[in-house]
């Protein structure tokens, strides 16, 4: 939580729009310390998503502002709206897509729905001490999500359809001690592309996707 904080922080400190910013801190605070001992409603790490994507849209350059679904960027001289949301629970992923998608409906535009699995992958937020390299940790890990995303993928991609998605990019973020025995925060992404996009979007979503992923502290880039 902290690193993804001091992350979100950074960016916000050069951000014009601060006061949206503000609001969203103020609900962060009123949460649990650790993850594993929130209750059901953590409207605080719901606004902390919200701050880490905002913080990583600023850092890609795409101007993010605050409006409806959640966030507005500008990819291209093309608005892309983005929906967030946190998932706690892997079977409420479909439900949480769905809802995003209605989102971006709602909004008439094109959008995408980035979507934290962090609690789901990992409720009892251990965090790994093994050694692994980093090839074989960021393998291990898109093997894993990508059966997941496999199992779920004809509802995910029903869920979206004809509601203006590009795309659902799915975080995830783990904490592992490296090769030199120190502590890191691994950030990383996985993309379900939309099954039918219209063509001016296809090129704006490629550099949206190709941007958003090179601004994380600690990406393992092993993703689709």
């Amino acid at each position: 939580d902290i690193q993804q904080l001091k992350f979100a922080l950074i960016q916000i400190e050069q951000d014009e729009q601060k006061k949206g910013c503000k609001s969203l801190l103020r609900k962060v605070i009123g949460d649990t310390t650790l993850p594993q001992n929130s209750g059901q409603h953590t409207k605080g790490r719901d606004s902390q998503a919200e701050l880490f994507v905002f913080a990583a849209c600023r850092k890609a350059g795409f101007n993010p502002s605050w409006e409806e679904p959640d966030i507005v960027c500008s990819v291209d001289h093309k608005e892309i709206k983005i929906a967030v949301k946190r998932v706690k629970n892997i079977r409420q992923l479909v439900k949480r897509v769905r809802e995003g998608a209605n989102q971006i409906k709602k909004v008439r535009s094109s959008g995408v729905i980035i979507v934290d699995v962090v609690v789901a992958r990992n409720p009892n937020n251990y965090r790994i001490i093994a050694k692994v390299p980093n090839v074989a940790f960021g393998l291990r890990w898109f093997c894993l999500l990508k059966k997941t995303v496999n199992y779920y993928h004809g509802e995910l991609q029903k869920a979206i359809k004809n509601k203006g998605v590009l795309a659902i990019i799915l975080h995830d973020h783990w904490v592992r001690m490296d090769s030199a025995s120190n502590w890191k925060l691994e950030t990383m992404t996985y993309r379900i592309r939309a099954a039918e996009i219209e063509s001016p979007f296809s090129g704006c979503l490629k550099e949206f996707t190709r941007r958003y992923r090179s601004v994380f502290p600690n990406p393992t880039q092993l993703t689709k």
